[in-house]
């Protein structure tokens, strides 16, 4: 595939993997950014709701270096993404129907970052105020090291570079 044929050239699947990942959480954060900005929702402060993105970036970064070093085809990153997105997206149901009880949405990854930058972006709070929630955050990020270190031991197995 097109990995295999970059891989012609002296560069090795770890730098492939940097780049996409420079390019995933430049553009996880800028997606942030305009999100918020579109939504008249960006803080006057930035540095607090630039922390939480750039903690969500890397995460969002590992799980997409994950992802798309493990699956092969389109096809399959579809059905994937279709048969267990929901879990990533069960935390918004909390924020728009308030009776939907929040504990649901705190067993995703994702909830630890959307919880902060709504405090931040919506109810006006500070770093002091979300540090417990993006300390959760840190642990999901953390913990999806060893995946993503696996992946590219996979990947560079996989085309004959490890």
């Amino acid at each position: 595939g097109a990995l295999t044929a970059i891989l012609v050239s002296p560069t090795t699947i770890y730098e492939v993997m940097l780049a996409k990942a420079i390019i995933g959480f430049v553009l996880a954060v800028v997606a942030g950014i305009v999100t918020l900005l579109l939504n008249g929702a960006f803080p006057r402060d930035p540095l607090p709701i630039l922390v939480v993105f750039v903690f969500a970036g890397v995460m969002v970064t590992e799980m997409g270096l994950i992802t798309g070093t493990l699956i092969k085809n389109t096809t399959a990153l579809f059905t994937i993404w279709k048969s267990t997105a929901w879990v990533l997206m069960l935390p918004v149901v909390g924020f728009i129907w308030s009776g939907f009880p929040r504990f649901i949405g705190m067993l995703s990854p994702t909830y630890w970052f959307m919880k902060p930058t709504w405090d931040i972006a919506i109810e006006g709070k500070g770093l002091g105020d979300v540090w417990f929630e993006l300390a959760i955050a840190v642990v999901f990020i953390v913990a999806l090291v060893p995946a993503m270190w696996m992946a590219g031991r996979h990947a560079a197995r996989t085309i004959g570079q490890g």
